[in-house]
C-alpha cells in the first residue's frame, strides 16, 4: 500500500523510543512533517537524528496542559494526525 502524507503535519507522542519513534518516522518517510514530543530528552534528540529534517522534537510532558498546549501551537495548530503513543 502506498498512502502519501505530503503536505500534511502529524503530532506523534511518546515519540522517544519504540511505537512512537517508528510511527514519526512512518510519516516522515511518507511525505509528512512531523511534529514529535516525549520527556526523555536524550531519547527524543535520537528520534530526531533517526527521522532526520522532516521531524520538529520538543520535550514535553503530556501529564500538563500549559506544556501540551504550546506544543501544538508550536504545530501552527494545524495537526492533520495526532498518534498518542
Amino acid at each position: 500500500m502506498n498512502i502519501s502524507f505530503e503536505g500534511r503535519t502529524a503530532l506523534v507522542t511518546g515519540a522517544g523510543h519504540g511505537f512512537g519513534r517508528a510511527i514519526a518516522g512512518a510519516f516522515a518517510k511518507r511525505g509528512a512533517r512531523v511534529f514529535a514530543c516525549d520527556v526523555n530528552a536524550d531519547a527524543l534528540a535520537e528520534t530526531g537524528n533517526v527521522v532526520g529534517e522532516a521531524c520538529d522534537v520538543s520535550v514535553v510532558d503530556v501529564t500538563n496542559r500549559d506544556m501540551v498546549q504550546a506544543w501544538v501551537r508550536s504545530a501552527l495548530d494545524a495537526a492533520d494526525v495526532w498518534i498518542s503513543s
